[in-house]
């Protein structure tokens, strides 16, 4: 189970995951900087089931707090529902009780949510060599419009290592930390 709040306002989102960092991503493509990683609780379960009944116990309890999801989050990740708006305070009290019942509960991007995001790192050498390659090669329309995307999906994945304090340059081969570091604000390779 996840708690997710954002960095803007007092909104959270609240659900389940086998892979909270994967759904992180899926609900915005910069979720480093629109949620409040910092803040971020995972709640291990050793069941999916045990999970379901912890989200839905706090969903009910919580049910004074419904807030619509933000405009920011995609529409196809199926994250406009379980968004809840000043509900800190009881959030932090029913997953204290979770830990005082021996859930182990994960706290903030220095710990757990870092270790994700450097463990996945390892694959972001291979397909940023690769994505990098596609931008270089882009000459029709159609492919230019491609590697718009690709620029832009290549600098979040790069900018959310830095978020987390992960080094770039022992993360990505050598080319793809220059073009990171030449051009993190344009869309040219």
């Amino acid at each position: 189970m996840y708690v997710l709040p954002l960095h803007v306002e007092e909104l959270l989102k609240l659900g389940f995951s086998r892979d909270p960092l994967a759904r992180m991503r899926t609900l915005h493509p910069r979720y480093f900087d629109f949620f409040d990683c910092r803040h971020a609780v995972v709640v291990e379960t050793d069941r999916v089931r045990e999970a379901r009944a912890i989200e839905t116990a706090l969903k009910r309890r919580l049910r004074d707090h419904r807030a619509a999801a933000p405009p920011e989050i995609a529409a196809s990740a199926g994250g406009d529902s379980e968004w809840f708006r000043g509900a800190s305070t009881l959030i932090d009290t029913e997953i204290a009780a979770l830990e005082d019942g021996g859930y182990r509960v994960h706290r903030g991007s220095s710990g757990w949510l870092r270790d994700q995001v450097l463990a996945r790192s390892a694959e972001l050498f291979e397909s940023s060599a690769q994505a990098l390659e596609q931008i270089g090669l882009a000459r029709s329309e159609d492919e230019l419009r491609a590697r718009a995307v690709l620029s832009t999906r290549l600098r979040d994945a790069l900018d959310a290592l830095v978020a987390f304090e992960i080094d770039v340059a022992n993360a990505v081969p050598a080319q793809v930390d220059d073009w990171y570091r030449a051009g993190a604000n344009t869309t040219d390779p």
